[in-house]
């Protein structure tokens, strides 16, 4: 990876100074570990590429045992590791995007095909519901104007909460009103919110009032963003391709601005295996 560490050639001074600390009593060797770059990537190269960081692991292993330094827990693995290479598994595997329930690389196996459950929902209420006018510009730039005249809604989101720009004019979203609303965003992403389209307004010759009535949506309307996919949820795998990043950055990039509920999962005793 040539990010933290050492390399092979530092490690035999490494490991002579943490042979001294332990015989000093200062420090315990607890684990020795390293990581995996292209543990996702199942082809031939990307194969190749898992199995010279096995054996580079390896080698470092060996340093550590001829200056008497056993580790405790060896790991290497990820969740690509954890999936896709058994022999990474060694004493510990280190799951991350898995524990989200997405997959480490959708293109060669989705959630789905992996049994796993995306275990994170990013949600927010409208805060207004209006009509604008066709040819109506919305957000900064003007880059989205109304094709008709259209409902419009206020997410209370933005790139300040990890909502990233690159997703403008692109990512779909759902509004749970008394009918599932399947749209996108509409217009660029600002700083605290976002614009989405709600859909075809009546004309001008309706009254304000009776044009209420017939509001897709109102104001306090939950709006997810993604959550575990169904046909109406998109899923940060979606969110991803609107951005042209991972789905790692997707849910990794919601901001401490963002209020979080840890919802555990009802669990009957008469569904745990016994041991």
């Amino acid at each position: 990876m040539s990010r933290a560490g050492a390399t092979l050639d530092d490690l035999p001074a490494l490991a002579s100074a943490a042979r001294m600390a332990v015989d000093a009593g200062l420090i315990t060797v607890v684990g020795a570990w390293s990581h995996l770059s292209r543990a996702d990537d199942l082809s031939p190269e990307g194969r190749e590429s898992t199995a010279s960081h096995l054996r580079y692991f390896e080698a470092g292993l060996t340093v550590l045992t001829a200056v008497g330094i056993t580790p405790q827990i060896r790991h290497i693995a990820a969740t690509s590791g954890l999936l896709w290479h058994p022999d990474t598994h060694y004493d510990m595997v280190r799951p991350g995007i898995g524990i989200y329930g997405l997959s480490p690389n959708p293109e060669e196996a989705t959630s789905a095909d992996l049994g796993l459950q995306p275990a994170m929902t990013l949600m927010a209420p409208l805060t207004s519901v209006k009509i604008i006018d066709a040819e109506a510009p919305v957000s900064y730039g003007g880059t989205w104007r109304a094709p008709s005249r259209r409902w419009i809604g206020i997410v209370p989101l933005g790139y300040a909460d990890g909502v990233l720009r690159a997703v403008s004019n692109r990512a779909p979203v759902c509004v749970n009103a008394s009918r599932p609303i399947r749209t996108t965003i509409v217009g660029r992403v600002c700083m605290d919110q976002f614009m989405i389209d709600l859909g075809q307004a009546p004309d001008s010759s309706v009254s304000s009032a009776q044009a209420a009535k017939q509001s897709p949506a109102v104001v306090g309307d939950m709006v997810v963003l993604f959550g575990k996919p169904d046909e109406n949820i998109p899923s940060a795998d979606e969110w991803a391709l609107a951005a042209d990043t991972i789905n790692y950055e997707i849910v990794s990039r919601v901001g401490e601005r963002v209020p979080r509920s840890h919802i555990v999962p009802s669990m009957s005793w008469n569904n745990v295996p016994a041991l």
